[in-house]
């Protein structure tokens, strides 16, 4: 519980349900809840008759059965490559698992259709149930802000985060009968909707993996550092994690050899595709810079902002890419570079990550991933943040990445000639098809893995 208020407080999670007026007295509030009944029995029966048509539905419409399904949240569909929006990490299983059927469901528009999913009269008993936990939930939040005084956890937030995955987990056990489902991906396991996920599947006897989506570095209380796990394990934990390499493997030693938790090495195999033939060598003018930004509030440093009004767009293109959590400020960064000539946006944000890095020289990030995926093409990462640097301490020191702090480090990292060699980054990301295919047909034996022939299945 611990773990989750620190996630949400991380991302100033804000309270989705408005807080009454104090200086509302009592028969105020009385007298709105009794103009609002009728309204409220008259939504309650109409739920109920769209809840009743769907089940008709339901019953007199034959379903194309599927045997696997991806959950997707909203903002991992936020990339404009795909008109249809799928999430990235669906269109890779889509092509690693060719003859099984996947589909994909995203979190947020089942929540909007839950009615055609549930009865009104279990909503309702979800809701109450989610309510009656206000009380202990605000047990934990006082205990927390004892050990965390510098924060402030308001209980109404997390049991609205209950009530999420209550009626998740309701709207799931519908589908996966529905849809006689073996196999569940999820990328995400403690967002709301992966961990009823999870749930559903763990009651249901079905399998649910979660496949790494980021670097889950040594500081990354979500992922690592777990010491005690129940035999039976947690209900709300996949029971499969889909990780990279050896270092995340071992990170997550704890789950290597417990009786229901497991973690298997699936690697990242369109990498290894994509970089069979598209690895960069040398440096030409212009230079073609990459800067992967993070979902923060201030994602360009000033000193960088400096650097790019400097150098002369002979010297110099600028890729700026936006994280799939940013496409909403798009319009914003775009206006902040309408006068820079040598500065391209949309292009850079819109292209599959691997298809762009084979026409970038230097990489520049925060702290994103996109690092170490870049030392796979050859190309020279560098850090520009001192969170950054200290979440990749290790692989800075060791030479592999760069760091610049100030506009001179940066300008001179850039300008400069790289011939460096690059190390085999195997426990990072494993790449050896032949090992994948074997970790994965051991831990997921009902999915035919097929090697695609490059990243989009071709």
């Amino acid at each position: 519980m611990i773990r989750i208020l620190m996630y949400f407080q991380m991302l100033n999670y804000k309270d989705p349900v408005p807080v009454t007026n104090k200086s509302t007295t009592k028969a105020k509030r009385k007298l709105k809840n009794f103009l609002r009944r009728p309204f409220r029995l008259l939504t309650f029966f109409k739920d109920y008759v769209v809840y009743v048509f769907y089940q008709l539905v339901h019953v007199l419409t034959k379903k194309e059965e599927k045997t696997c399904i991806f959950i997707t949240r909203e903002e991992d569909r936020k990339s404009l490559f795909s008109e249809e929006r799928l999430n990235p990490f669906y269109f890779s299983t889509q092509k690693l698992f060719p003859n099984t059927n996947i589909h994909e469901y995203c979190a947020e528009d089942l929540l909007a259709i839950k009615h055609r999913l549930i009865s009104p009269f279990r909503i309702r008993s979800i809701t109450r149930d989610a309510l009656n936990q206000k009380k202990a939930i605000s047990e934990v939040c006082q205990y927390t802000n004892s050990l965390f005084p510098d924060f402030t956890f308001g209980a109404i937030a997390y049991v609205w985060f209950l009530f999420e995955i209550l009626i998740y987990r309701e709207i799931y056990r519908v589908m996966f009968k529905r849809n006689k489902v073996n196999t569940v991906f999820t990328t995400v396991y403690y967002s709301s909707s992966s961990m009823a996920a999870a749930w559903a599947c763990n009651e249901m006897g079905i399998d649910v993996v979660e496949i790494q989506h980021g670097q889950q570095g040594k500081i990354s209380p979500l992922n690592n550092d777990w010491t005690k796990l129940p035999k039976a394990g947690y209900l709300l934990m996949p029971k499969f994690f889909w990780v990279w390499g050896n270092l995340t493997l071992n990170r997550k030693r704890v789950f290597r050899n417990h009786e229901f938790h497991q973690i298997f090495v699936g690697g990242n195999p369109n990498l290894s595709i994509s970089t069979r033939s598209n690895v960069k060598s040398g440096t030409h003018k212009p230079i073609h810079v990459l800067f992967a930004m993070q979902p923060i509030q201030h994602p360009l440093p000033q000193f960088l902002l400096d650097l790019i009004s400097e150098l002369h767009e002979s010297e110099v293109i600028w890729h700026i890419r936006l994280h799939p959590r940013m496409i909403d400020r798009l319009t914003e960064v775009e206006e902040l570079f309408a006068n820079s000539p040598n500065v391209e946006i949309r292009i850079s944000t819109q292209t599959p990550l691997y298809l762009l890095l084979p026409q970038i020289n230097k990489v520049l990030t925060l702290w994103s991933t996109v690092v170490y995926e870049a030392c796979f093409f050859h190309i020279p990462a560098c850090i520009l943040s001192a969170n950054g640097k200290n979440l990749m301490k290790d692989h800075i020191d060791s030479g592999l990445l760069h760091y610049a702090g100030n506009r001179e480090s940066l300008r001179s990292f850039i300008l400069s000639q790289s011939s460096k060699s690059f190390p085999d980054l195997k426990d990072f990301i494993e790449t050896d098809h032949a090992q994948i295919k074997q970790n994965i047909e051991k831990a997921l034996p009902q999915l035919e893995y097929k090697e695609p022939l490059d990243q989009f299945g071709q």
